[in-house]
């Protein structure tokens, strides 16, 4: 149907003016998806396109990153957990009782008297004690 048929049903009824209104929405529907609609939103196409794919890959990095983190927060837990282990063991064998222990094993033994301070003056060469 050419443009004048069209105009022409347009002017005769007002049933019809629905009808051919509804031809116009069909063949404009069809030229938007016909191929020279398709070529036309090539642009617009390709940009949605490249949305969805950078969708998808910030998707995965956010779920690879989220297994790092929780990768590291393990070894970060069992660290902690290593470094209390260890400075307990430090407060432990820092204690006099446990030093008076392994020093017995080498054959020594602990002083009954206060220990003193040696002290030599350079210009006497005097010891005091």
């Amino acid at each position: 149907m050419s443009q004048e048929e069209i105009i022409q049903e347009e002017t005769a009824s007002s049933g019809t003016q629905k009808v051919v209104a509804a031809k116009l929405d069909w063949r404009s529907v069809v030229d938007r998806i016909s191929y020279n609609g398709i070529v036309k939103n090539v642009p617009y196409l390709a940009f949605i396109v490249l949305l969805g794919v950078f969708y998808i890959a910030n998707s995965h990095l956010a779920t690879e990153m989220q297994r790092e983190r929780d990768a590291q927060q393990k070894a970060l837990k069992e660290l902690r957990w290593r470094n209390m282990d260890v400075q307990s063991k430090l407060m432990n064998a820092g204690m006099e009782a446990e030093v008076i222990r392994r020093g017995a094993g080498l054959g020594m033994k602990p002083l009954m008297i206060p220990a003193y301070k040696v002290v030599i003056d350079s210009v006497k060469g005097v010891v005091k004690k």
